[in-house]
């Protein structure tokens, strides 16, 4: 018996909180309930108070009266209409016009029946005050269950923090919470003032950030998935603390849209948007002419070292999707190299290709490779990248980014290549360390095979980016 009454009780709190709104008729009954309840006390309070004798035929003809009363107003004013958990200010003063109404038609039906009295006066004074207070508490107590249940039911639904805690932002919270923005559910905002760790604006929960590591830290402690910004401006604003942090974070971005909108569901939607990284580089992005890519590069063999590598890995995937004539993977990291070679094998089945671990620093390999598989083009993306470690092992990165680059090179003249691109870096402009430095090198070594004319150069077109 106790477990069905359990079962019983969660079913009814999974329906309660998937449920938009109440029924308009359950508001009905509800509200005339409420006013039936009302009359009763307020009677009941008078006549003792004044300690009148109770007459039961006075009291049915008094509840018929605000039953009638209350039921003619419900149908003017359509308060039964109204969604309870989007209540506000104005609809408690509409709600205090409404009843304020029925009780001047109670009072007059009352003084038509049988006369004025100070008793019934008073009687209908009461009426008002309780009335409204029911009334009142009643829809305050329903919108608290709904959110409570909604907030404890959030299987399936993202957690969304809003960012700054001014009236746009306030206003965001009543936007989420009527549901115009599913599956997000409002749980927390995001403020800059540490004055404001603590508090509770709207019911919400309000988390200082002034850092990017206390943004981290934050995220450590809460289960963050959604940031909305109230606009673009404070996106730019934010670029360099929060905002990198989210992207890196995988954390969602959007930018709310504008006020107004807000009480146009639909419009809103329209406008919201979600931020990308490219949103934030300052200049309009660079759009790939696919097509054109495809055209010249569609018949060739091409090598790419550093294959396995981030920048190498995607050059392999954009090569492949336009499935090129052989695809060469090179690179000295074989855990890397095995998963490329099974997501190309995966989602590129028809792409011929070749995995090679092998060492851009050793000349035989090389050249092996360039006899066996006589490749057309070379992506040249295999290089020490990371700045503090080529600071602790210099040799390092010159025998791989500058000898490496110049053996490679060297060796593309020799077999006739058409095309070797070099990746670089922006580290390389006025280099002020190690890895930028052996980078500039390697690149001014490319640039002085690009600019010599004569017969050693060949046919090869050398490209830095």
């Amino acid at each position: 018996m106790r477990q069905r009454i359990v079962r019983y009780v969660s079913s009814l709190v999974r329906w309660l909180s998937t449920m938009k709104y109440l029924n308009r008729w359950i508001v009905l009954v509800l509200d005339l309930s409420l006013s039936l309840l009302s009359a009763i006390v307020s009677y009941l309070l008078v006549l003792a108070f004044l300690q009148i004798q109770f007459n039961r035929g006075e009291l049915y003809r008094f509840v018929c009266f605000a039953l009638g009363a209350g039921l003619l107003i419900q149908l003017v004013f359509k308060l039964y209409r109204g969604i309870i958990r989007h209540a506000s200010i104005q609809e408690a003063s509409r709600l205090l016009a409404a009843l304020f109404c029925k009780e001047l038609i109670l009072l007059i039906a009352i003084l038509l029946y049988s006369g004025f009295s100070s008793q019934w006066l008073a009687i209908v004074l009461l009426d008002l005050l309780i009335s409204f207070f029911l009334v009142i508490s009643v829809r305050a107590l329903l919108v608290s269950i709904y959110f409570t249940l909604v907030g404890g039911n959030l299987n399936g639904n993202r957690l969304l923090f809003i960012y700054g805690t001014d009236n746009h932002s306030i206003a965001l919270i009543n936007w989420v919470r009527s549901g115009a923005l599913h599956p997000y559910v409002a749980v927390g905002l995001l403020s800059t003032d540490m004055s404001q760790s603590g508090l509770r604006i709207g019911g919400l929960p309000v988390f200082a950030i002034s850092t990017p590591d206390s943004f981290r830290k934050l995220l450590t402690h809460v289960r963050l998935q959604t940031v909305m910004f109230p606009d673009y401006a404070t996106v730019q604003h934010e670029r360099n603390r929060f905002v990198e942090v989210c992207l890196q974070s995988n954390i969602e971005l959007l930018v709310a849209p504008p006020v107004e909108l807000l009480d146009n569901p639909e419009k809103a939607r329209e406008h919201m948007r979600e931020i990308k990284i490219e949103d934030l580089l300052g200049r309009e992005q660079i759009s790939i002419n696919m097509d054109e890519i495809s055209s010249v590069l569609k018949e060739e063999v091409i090598l790419v070292t550093g294959a396995a590598g981030s920048i190498g890995s995607e050059i392999c995937r954009l090569l492949a999707s336009i499935r090129v004539k052989q695809l060469i993977l090179f690179d000295n990291a074989e855990t890397p190299m095995h998963d490329l070679r099974l997501e190309i094998q995966d989602r590129y089945p028809m792409q011929s290709f070749v995995p090679i671990i092998g060492d851009v620093r050793i000349k035989s390999r090389l050249e092996f490779v360039f006899t066996k598989y006589v490749p057309t083009v070379v992506f040249h993306a295999a290089a020490y990248k990371h700045v503090p470690l080529m600071e602790e092992y210099p040799c390092e990165a010159i025998r791989t980014n500058v000898d490496g680059t110049r053996k490679l090179a060297d060796m593309s003249v020799l077999h006739s290549v058409k095309r070797f691109i070099m990746i670089s870096t922006d580290k390389a402009v006025n280099p002020t360390n190690v890895m930028g430095a052996s980078k500039r090198i390697a690149e001014m070594y490319v640039q002085s095979l690009s600019f010599k004319i004569d017969e050693a150069r060949g046919k090869t077109q050398f490209i830095t980016t």
